[in-house]
C-alpha cells in the first residue's frame, strides 16, 4: 500500500511525456473524468483509502482497508500525502486543491496495453492481499492531464501522463504512470 501510495503521489508531482500508441479518441465526452475528479478530491484531502478506490480494483481496495496493517499503511500514505499537500501550500498558499484542468489528449490503448494493464492491476492488488485477482479491462486510454492545484495566493498547472482504465463491473481507475511503463511495472 505504501508503495502505491508514494507512486501515485510522485506521479502527481512529476510530469511525464509519453509517445501515443494508438487511435486518438474522437468522443467530446471523456467517461473517464469522474475518476480523475475522484483521485483530485483524495489527494485534496489526503486520504489513502479514496486514493486507493480510484486506482485499483475494488476487491483490492477491500482488502487494502481489512488488512491488519492498515493503521500503518493509512498513517504512512496519510504522512506522504500530507507532505505533497505542504509542497502545495508552499506554491499556492492556503486551502491548496487539486482540480482537473483538462484532457490534453487521450489516446486509445492497444489490445496488448490493455492486457499488460491488467496484469499490472493484478501484481498492484496482490500487494494488498487481493491475490488471484484477474481484473478485465475493457477499455482504455492513455491520457495527458492539466492538473491545477489553487491556493489562497497562487494557482498553478502540471503536466501528467497517466492511463484511465475501465474494469468490467467495477468503472474506471487511473493507473498513475504511461502507457510506456505498464508492462515494466506489472512486474514489480
Amino acid at each position: 500500500m505504501k508503495k502505491l501510495i508514494i507512486a501515485a503521489t510522485a506521479a502527481v508531482l512529476a510530469a511525464t511525456v509519453s509517445c501515443g500508441t494508438g487511435k486518438k479518441s474522437r468522443s467530446s465526452h471523456k467517461p473517464y473524468e469522474p475518476a480523475i475528479n475522484s483521485y483530485c478530491r483524495a489527494m485534496t484531502d489526503c486520504d489513502p483509502d479514496a486514493l486507493l478506490e480510484c486506482t485499483l480494483p475494488k476487491e483490492a481496495a477491500a482488502a487494502a482497508k481489512n488488512s491488519p496493517d492498515h493503521d500503518d499503511f493509512y498513517k504512512a500514505g496519510k504522512e506522504g500525502m500530507e507532505a505533497v499537500r505542504q509542497g502545495w501550500i508552499v506554491s499556492c498558499g492556503a486551502g491548496p486543491e487539486m482540480t482537473l484542468d483538462e484532457i490534453k489528449s487521450s489516446v486509445q490503448l492497444s489490445d496488448a496495453q490493455l492486457r499488460s494493464a491488467e496484469s499490472y492491476l493484478s501484481s498492484a492488488s496482490e500487494q494488498y492481499g487481493a491475490n488471484g485477482l484477474s481484473p478485465k479491462v475493457s477499455e482504455g486510454y492513455e491520457t495527458v492531464l492539466s492538473l491545477k492545484i489553487s491556493g489562497a495566493d497562487y494557482v498553478t498547472t502540471m503536466e501528467n501522463t497517466c492511463c484511465m482504465v475501465n474494469i468490467e463491473e467495477d468503472g474506471w481507475k487511473m493507473i498513475t504512470v504511461p502507457a510506456d511503463a505498464l508492462e515494466g511495472n506489472a512486474e514489480e
